[in-house]
């Protein structure tokens, strides 16, 4: 009984390595069919562009806090300056 199960164990191990061998071949072929070019790209475009990204990033959360601040300060009001923030630079 014991000999049964660890020889069909063995044999399920073989069978399953051998289909995924089998599928990583047949993908690479596929890969290989298309043949689409690569893209290089210009890294000091890329440089740029991440700058100018992190710039945007900036004033955007300036401007939100801005807003922040203003949506406080109309919840806040009461008639007076209590409890007012000023508004951000």
């Amino acid at each position: 009984m014991d000999i049964a199960v660890i020889v069909t164990i063995g044999t399920l191990m073989c069978v399953s390595f051998s289909l995924g061998a089998l599928m990583v071949v047949i993908a690479t072929s596929q890969k290989n069919d298309k043949k689409l070019p690569i893209k290089l790209q210009n890294p000091i475009k890329l440089i740029e562009e991440k700058k100018e990204n992190k710039i945007l990033e900036r004033e955007m959360k300036k401007e939100q806090e801005i807003y922040r601040t203003i949506a406080e300060n109309i919840d806040n009001y009461d008639g007076t300056s209590r409890g007012q923030k000023k508004m951000p630079k």
